[in-house]
């Protein structure tokens, strides 16, 4: 049984200087220990220093299957997939189960399968038919599964998630050399996938350290405020309050569903902390803080304008949606046509219809006595149709 221990940063510290890798529970937390080791060996006055040997649990065991092959270890004949060549399979799968009917967000579905297959590999749960009756969904999930798992026995694939399955059937074979010590950090709790891989190196003789960063002390406090935009002004000023007391000091915030509130975080810290930032033409000024969570590809307004066109193909498409093409810049006409095209948006919804077809848009559009007519707009659409 693998215990927690609390641990000193110079604890880890003397571990990495001794050559001992340190495997952590995410990338941001191996970032972290890696800055602060650094800023410790400038402070002891050092000029040059052994890179640490510090990486997130996925990139160490992609390090430990990549290094056995270079050295030669007999290991099975599988290829380790990468996370793009898994998600292409994921997608083809559930892709083929809906020839008749297309999702529209075949995307999000196969992100949701993958996140599935990782915990029913992680927590080693049986993927056995009558556990996934439970309703449509899951069953459709399990004939996924299946078919992902049979394709790559067949191929001879090897899915990250099934991974740590492997490297401990290999360490109880003998086949792969293990290490004298291996630290952890990070970890909340260890998945059985993990406790079994764990203990194979245990057994094998190495030295397992699972280690928790010392907390320091704290005091608790409940502030109530308005409302969401509210409380991320409040964070700003307080955070703009611990920065002019201590401009060396290091401020981590939590924010529950931080996609949702990330551009009015940003508005709220740029405005207390750099508000020379919100004066035209200094956008790109450097911010002193990090949003762990970066925007959406989806979200940038050209890459939103095409997928909104591409939407276009579909039998019908949202008042909304035509409403963000009518108003985008990056459809051809929109500075002649600024003013028809609001026109056109608002005569549409007076119409109450939550759903038009292209030929229905391009009628209105094409409507040369009204105000809201639009000839290059409804030229472009002509393209689709």
């Amino acid at each position: 049984m693998i215990k927690q221990q609390i641990v000193s940063d110079s604890d880890i510290f003397n571990a990495l200087k001794r050559g001992v890798t340190v495997v952590t529970g995410n990338t941001r937390l191996a970032g972290a220990i890696r800055e602060d080791y650094e800023l410790s060996a400038m402070n002891n006055g050092l000029n040059v220093w052994l890179t640490p040997d510090i990486f997130p649990w996925t990139i160490w065991l992609q390090r430990v299957w990549g290094e056995a092959i270079v050295s030669g270890a007999s290991l099975p004949d599988e290829l380790l997939l990468t996370p793009q060549q898994e998600q292409r399979i994921w997608e083809d799968i559930i892709a083929e189960s809906f020839l008749d009917q297309p999702l529209q967000q075949l995307s999000g579905t196969v992100k949701r399968a993958q996140e599935a297959w990782q915990l029913i590999q992680s927590w080693q749960l049986s993927l056995d038919q009558s556990v996934f009756r439970y309703n449509p969904d899951s069953v459709a999930f399990w004939n996924w599964a299946s078919t992902f798992e049979v394709r790559c026995s067949n191929k001879k694939w090897l899915s990250l998630a099934s991974l740590p399955d492997q490297l401990t059937k290999c360490i109880q074979a003998g086949t792969l050399s293990t290490p004298s010590e291996l630290i952890l950090i990070g970890f909340d709790e260890l998945t059985p996938q993990q406790i079994a891989l764990l203990q194979s190196l245990i057994d094998s003789g190495c030295d397992i350290h699972w280690m928790q960063r010392a907390g320091k002390q704290s005091v608790a406090t409940r502030i109530e405020c308005t409302d969401a935009r509210d409380e991320a002004t409040t964070i700003a000023r307080w955070v703009r309050q611990c920065l002019d007391e201590n401009a060396e000091s290091k401020i981590g915030i939590v924010v529950p569903e931080l996609e949702s509130h990330r551009t009015m975080l940003i508005q709220a810290f740029d405005e207390v902390l750099i508000p020379q930032a919100l004066q035209p033409g200094n956008h790109s000024v450097a911010r002193p803080y990090n949003i762990s969570l970066g925007p959406a590809f989806s979200n940038q307004p050209v890459i939103s304008t095409a997928l909104k066109l591409l939407g276009l193909l579909q039998p019908t498409i949202s008042l909304e949606d035509v409403g963000k093409l009518l108003r985008s810049p990056f459809i051809a006409g929109r500075e002649e046509e600024a003013s028809a095209r609001a026109l056109l948006d608002g005569r549409l919804r007076q119409n109450g219809e939550l759903y038009l077809t292209l030929k229905t848009l391009r009628y209105h559009a094409m409507q040369s006595d009204k105000l809201y007519s639009c000839p290059v707009f409804a030229s472009s659409l002509g393209s689709w149709i």
